[in-house]
């Protein structure tokens, strides 16, 4: 398993390289990165997952 989540957090590191949204292959899905400790939730009006991929 804890393999499995460093091999996420490397790709997501690779897929993303700066901070603030990017659009993912899947339509419904964007990717939110950001590097400072406080990280304001967005108001997206539908249901998300935060994934704290290293930190």
């Amino acid at each position: 398993m804890q393999n499995s989540l460093q091999n996420l957090a490397n790709a997501i590191r690779m897929r993303i390289n700066s901070d603030g949204c990017h659009a993912a292959a899947i339509p419904a899905l964007s990717l939110h990165r950001y590097t400072q400790t406080a990280i304001q939730m967005p108001e997206a009006g539908s249901p998300y997952l935060y994934l704290l991929a290293a930190g």
